[in-house]
């Protein structure tokens, strides 16, 4: 039977040679109060960012919304017609309008009778 002293002999010859057993292994150290409340504090700024990005994307849909009811271009162009900006009376841009285009009437006519008379089924 080995006596405690080879036991701790063992371990001191283990511990100079530059390798650990697994009972002298330390743990890595457990994270602070202080990097708690970083991610506390990270969390609830990535909540309230969050909340700001869905309040902005409703306001946004709010707005947009509001342009249609009122008949005003919500946005992009479309074939046949041109965006007229229209300006407030301080000359800024009050919203926009769409006008029919003269050159592109006849094709738009087109296109509406070969679809009304079955020969251009679908776009």
């Amino acid at each position: 039977m080995s006596s405690d002293s080879d036991l701790t002999k063992g371990a001191d010859e283990n511990r100079n040679a530059g390798s650990r057993s697994a009972t002298t292994e330390r743990a890595p150290p457990c994270a602070g109060p202080e990097e708690a409340v970083g991610k506390l504090i990270t969390s609830v700024s990535n909540f309230a960012a969050e909340l700001e990005r869905a309040k902005a994307s409703q306001r946004t849909r709010d707005a947009l919304q509001l342009k249609v009811q009122r008949g005003y271009v919500s946005g992009g162009v479309v074939f046949g017609y041109r965006n007229v900006p229209v300006l407030d009376e301080g000359g800024r841009r009050s919203h926009v309008v769409r006008e029919i285009r003269d050159d592109e009437t006849a094709i738009v006519r087109r296109i509406f009778e070969m679809v009304a008379s079955g020969e251009f089924k679908a776009l």
